[in-house]
């Protein structure tokens, strides 16, 4: 699952709003879709599983479906 940084002030009560530039690069770039989940965290280090409900070429807007307090761990190891 892609993880992205946001701020917190970007999540309003189980919903999250991403604006340009994050959100061309979510649904440009990247082609999310509605459906798609991410992962989000921002500065407070609380991370958030989202599903997204809308995306245009400027805005994202998602619904929260988990809170947890730390980020998901890779299963990979970097040497």
């Amino acid at each position: 699952m892609p993880v992205f940084f946001i701020h917190s002030k970007q999540i309003s009560g189980h919903g999250l709003q991403i604006a340009d530039p994050l959100a061309r690069h979510i649904g440009g770039a990247l082609r999310h879709r509605v459906g798609d989940k991410i992962f989000v965290i921002d500065e407070q280090r609380v991370g958030y599983a989202v599903e997204l409900v809308e995306v245009k070429p400027n805005r994202i807007v998602g619904k929260i479906l988990e809170k947890k307090r730390q980020p998901p761990t890779s299963p990979l190891n970097i040497t």
